[in-house]
């Protein structure tokens, strides 16, 4: 097998081709990271977004909670009270 490859070192249609698909391959390789780049950026929105909305949602179940047990506090004090008079 490695005769095979020093033949096409030594091939000068294999060198033309080489040098014909250099520029493509660093082309793509070009591409290719700058998708990378890209899908990074987006990826990194799409996280800041989802935490934004998910520390709204916590606020809003927090607040709603707060107002249950407030609710609660109330009636267990009015409770509390008819029971003391009884």
């Amino acid at each position: 097998m490695s005769g095979e490859n020093d033949d096409e070192i030594d091939d000068p249609l294999a060198q033309a081709r080489r040098k014909d698909l250099d520029p493509i391959i660093n082309e793509l390789n070009d591409v290719i990271a700058d998708l990378d780049v890209k899908l990074n950026t987006v990826l990194k929105k799409h996280e800041h977004d989802y935490l934004k909305g998910y520390s709204i949602y916590v606020k809003q179940k927090e607040k709603e909670l707060r107002e249950l047990v407030n609710k609660l506090n109330d009636q267990n004090n009015q409770g509390t009270t008819k029971d003391s008079v009884i």
